[in-house]
């Protein structure tokens, strides 16, 4: 009952609340005469939602394969560990035993009080490292119908055809190439403006340089020329400055 009822209903018979000594009022057991108590909320949170099926049980996979010998000290191992996280059943925990070699078969079952502790201890322990040979996996019991209910034929998915700006497309190219706000749009063209001159300046750059490569080996060629013809001959300068004496004075 909110305040403004109690308010108006006080006021319509006649009560002056001011007056009352709300302390001295008390209850008939059993009756709340419609009003909840905070006690009652705090009660209905704290209440843990216990489950009579599989939902509360886990499948630890990749445990170590022992004797029988070890089997109590690998359980003990185990209980430590989701101990820890919840509270295991009385009995809750069965692990396996191949009858032919007196070995656990690598997993065990684990059964908590409430599906909640089985959900948690599945993450907590998953891909949880024992040692450098056995890491977890963890499952819970339930989902053994999914992987009951796999076709033994493998099937291809269904493809849809992609629409784009339909409902439901992925918008992938929105994301990659999203459209150009104004200042990109100034922007890009005087880049590529530029990209496009400085490329043609580096053409011509590349086209200088291959010139003087070239001017470079034929003056080696031409050393080289000189240096096997008159290198090998010592008075090789000599015939040299004859020669071109030679054609001076008939140059004259």
């Amino acid at each position: 009952m909110a305040t403004e009822e109690i308010l108006e209903t006080a006021s319509r018979l006649g009560i002056d609340l001011s007056q009352v000594d709300l302390d001295s009022i008390r209850l008939p057991p059993g009756e709340d005469f419609g009003i909840k108590s905070d006690d009652e909320d705090l009660n209905e949170e704290d209440r843990l939602e216990f489950d009579t099926g599989f939902g509360s049980i886990i499948v630890v996979d990749n445990l170590p394969v022992v004797p029988k010998e070890k089997f109590e000290k690998l359980e003990g191992v185990v209980r430590k560990i989701y101990g820890q996280i919840g509270v295991i059943k009385e009995d809750g925990l069965w692990m396996p035993i191949d009858p032919a070699t007196q070995k656990t078969l690598g997993y065990c079952f684990i059964e908590y009080n409430t599906p909640q502790e089985a959900e948690l201890a599945r993450e907590k322990t998953n891909n949880y490292k024992l040692d450098k040979s056995h890491v977890f996996a963890i499952n819970m019991f339930d989902d053994r119908e999914k992987f009951l209910k796999v076709p033994d034929e493998w099937a291809p998915p269904e493809t849809k055809p992609y629409t784009p700006g339909s409902v439901g497309a992925c918008g992938f190219f929105v994301w990659v190439d999203p459209p150009l706000c104004a200042r990109a749009k100034q922007i890009i063209p005087r880049m590529l403006r530029r990209t496009n001159e400085l490329q043609g300046k580096l053409q011509v750059h590349r086209r200088r340089e291959k010139w003087f490569i070239v001017c470079i080996v034929i003056s080696w060629i031409f050393l080289w020329w000189w240096q096997v013809k008159y290198g090998g001959n010592e008075n090789g300068i000599d015939n040299v400055n004859e020669k071109v004496d030679g054609m001076s004075m008939q140059l004259s």
